[in-house]
């Protein structure tokens, strides 16, 4: 089966690189005399044979720089989840804080509104509810209306 890839044979593509293993050293320093990263390549196997300790010291300092990347991957991955935890606790606490202010600032206009209630059945005047509740006109209106009081001599 003959496959294409970019115009040439893969076939063809391994029949050169089959060429060049058997070939052997003479081949590829062929190669490397016009390919850069081949003579590179090349240098450090010819270090690694001739210098036992210093493929031993590489093989170190990858297992080093393998263990400090995952030790870095590790400490981010604590380190997000410990910043996610203090932003839940602290987003909850805000909107605890909110929640509570605003079931106060509830809880009090509901009780105006009780009180204002109460005047209203005690024929007490607008002017009056308005100074001791802080409702508008509007307010006591709508309150007087509800509860069966429509306009009257007390300003409703």
């Amino acid at each position: 089966m003959l496959v294409k890839n970019s115009g040439h044979s893969i076939d063809n593509d391994f029949r050169n690189l089959t060429k060049i293993v058997e070939g052997g050293n003479a081949k590829l320093n062929q190669i490397a005399e016009h390919d850069t990263d081949i003579k590179r390549i090349l240098d450090m196997e010819e270090t690694f044979i001739r210098t036992p300790e210093t493929w031993l010291s590489y093989l170190i300092r990858e297992r080093a720089q393998a263990d400090w990347d995952r030790y870095v991957e590790v400490r981010v991955s604590e380190a997000v989840a410990e910043g996610m935890e203090k932003g839940m606790e602290k987003g909850m606490e805000k909107g605890m804080e909110k929640g509570i202010e605003k079931g106060i600032e509830k809880g009090i206009e509901k009780g105006m509104y009780e009180v204002a209630r109460k005047m209203l059945a005690r024929n007490a005047s607008a002017d009056e509810i308005r100074e001791y509740t802080g409702l508008g006109e509007s307010d006591i209106l709508a309150l007087s209306q509800k509860h069966g009081r429509g306009k009257s001599e007390n300003g409703l």
